[in-house]
């Protein structure tokens, strides 16, 4: 009995150790930065996607593409307005992308606060959502086919796109002259008085 007892125990310890070793997507760390969290409209604007192995061992990320990082902007209805990979659908090569214990590999992500079809988003709050979907993940020369096309998640962005200020618009001095008009106007009529002034002197 209790040699079956040492025996289960001692298979309960190894089922959980493949357990820990076996699921290294939870060791895998995504984040998505910026460098302000209020923009303009149609402002540039560059992201920055950070995924980390916080796994012990070396991991591999193969992709099916050039493209290992992706991000969805999403209205205050919960709308999905933008999605980054339908407009930068990169090169199509296989991709693996090793990183050891602890190293981070990052990616700047580009974006004019435009939606799917081209158009300046309205102000407003946005969520931006980004992840890494590699389709095969290996730790060292094993490769677990239950690993396949897994999509890691960052913590959720959270932006506002405010209205362009009046002076920004260049409708702020609509009502007034500028001074190079001012100066264009004074010499004119400065030389038109001289015109008259030698006409009547003839």
């Amino acid at each position: 009995m209790k040699n079956i007892c040492v025996t289960l125990l001692v298979a309960i310890l190894f089922c959980l150790s493949l357990n820990v070793a076996g699921n290294p997507i939870e060791q895998i760390d995504v984040q998505l930065n910026s460098d302000k969290s209020t923009f303009l409209v149609g402002e540039d604007t560059n992201f920055t996607i950070e995924i980390t192995n916080n796994y012990s061992e070396n991991i591999t990320l193969t992709y099916p593409s050039s493209i290992y990082g992706d991000f969805q902007a999403i209205d205050e209805q919960d709308d999905v307005v933008y999605e980054w990979t339908l407009h930068n659908p990169g090169l199509l090569l296989i991709m693996p992308v090793t990183l050891g214990p602890n190293q981070t590999t990052s990616r700047l992500l580009s974006w004019n606060l435009t939606d799917n079809d081209g158009n300046l988003l309205s102000p407003g709050n946005y969520t931006i959502r980004s992840w890494t979907a590699p389709y095969s993940v290996s730790i060292g020369n094993t490769t677990n086919s239950s690993w396949e096309k897994y999509e890691i998640y960052s913590d959720n962005l959270s932006i506002t796109i405010a209205e362009n200020s009046t002076e920004e618009n260049g409708t702020g001095n609509e009502n007034e002259i500028p001074y190079f008009d001012s100066f264009l106007i004074i010499s004119t009529v400065f030389i038109m008085a001289l015109l008259i002034r030698k006409l009547n002197t003839n």
